[in-house]
């Protein structure tokens, strides 16, 4: 079976081998059938998870995606979610290929951090992930997790395509997304993930999502 997630309150994260994608509120993940994965809640959720089977979902790909709702994608969603899949009318199915159709055809959101693999420097971006506020070094979180500075810089840059300083600002921003959703202050909220002051938080986040942290969820 595949998987959909339609997350309409809270943030949660859905982890595969090589990346950990976001979900915030509005959002839809997709995960294929036999896709090896786990879901984690990360603050108060209302959420629907709808299970597909393979023989409905042939035109999606084999990569997990989390994308942006709409009003057409929620409107499928509402009415498919209480569909028994081993029985359906004719309307029915076209429901639900309109909403794979939607899914496929929408575009992936940024909301994602690609991971490493070895085990170690796994990890510690684990670690960073859950404690964006962590403001030690690189020379010393090395040598907390076992490895020297200059192999963690060489498995981020071969593992996820990104060097070590630019995946952790990345981390804190995403991090920073549950935070603003509870309600915390920009200010609160940049101190708590890191940031020295609020302005550079604030720049940060808007060279990284287009818009201040105070209208990210408005």
């Amino acid at each position: 079976m595949a998987q959909l997630y339609w997350l309409t309150q809270g943030t949660a994260t859905i982890e595969t081998l090589d990346q950990q994608w976001t979900m915030t509120p509005a959002s839809v993940g997709w995960i294929p059938a036999h896709l090896e994965h786990k879901s984690s809640v990360v603050s108060d959720i209302e959420a629907f998870i709808i299970y597909l089977p393979i023989t409905h979902v042939s035109s999606l790909n084999s990569q997990a995606k989390v994308i942006a709702s709409n009003s057409l994608i929620s409107a499928l969603i509402e009415r498919i979610k209480s569909f028994n899949f081993k029985d359906l009318t004719e309307p029915q199915q076209r429901l639900v290929d309109a909403l794979v159709d939607e899914i496929a055809s929408s575009q992936s959101n940024d909301l994602f951090l690609p991971l490493p693999k070895k085990d170690n420097i796994r990890r510690l971006a684990h670690w960073l992930m859950s404690h964006p506020d962590d403001t030690r070094s690189q020379n010393e979180l090395a040598a907390e997790f076992a490895t020297s500075p200059r192999t963690l810089s060489r498995v981020f840059k071969s593992e996820t395509g990104i060097n070590f300083s630019a995946w952790r600002q990345q981390a804190r921003l995403i991090a920073s997304l549950t935070l603003l959703s509870q309600g915390m202050s920009v200010t609160s909220t940049a101190l708590s993930c890191g940031y020295a002051n609020t302005s550079s938080y604030i720049t940060a986040f808007k060279a990284r999502f287009g818009i201040t942290p105070s209208q990210y969820f408005d």
